[in-house]
């Protein structure tokens, strides 16, 4: 399953909803792990498929939409970097 591929498996899931709500620091530090993992497309595409809430393939989603206010701190570079692997 990808979810095992994932550089994140095995990481505090409240890093990617609560904690990166709450902490810049952490978010960016979420953002550039996603940014290289291996299954960031597989990870977006999920997200939005379940309409899920919280990080998925380096993108805050609310109900599998992009929310702009959780993800204002991202560059364009970061933006770029995302959009090239989950599109």
């Amino acid at each position: 399953m990808w979810q095992d591929e994932a550089l994140c498996s095995g990481l505090n899931t409240e890093d990617f909803f609560t904690n990166y709500e709450e902490n810049i620091k952490l978010a960016e530090q979420i953002d550039l792990m996603c940014i290289n993992c291996p299954v960031i497309g597989e990870c977006f595409k999920y997200g939005v498929s379940t309409e899920s809430w919280g990080v998925w393939g380096g993108v805050y989603l609310v109900d599998g939409k992009i929310d702009s206010m959780k993800n204002s701190h991202k560059t364009d570079e970061v933006w770029s970097r995302i959009l090239g692997e989950v599109t």
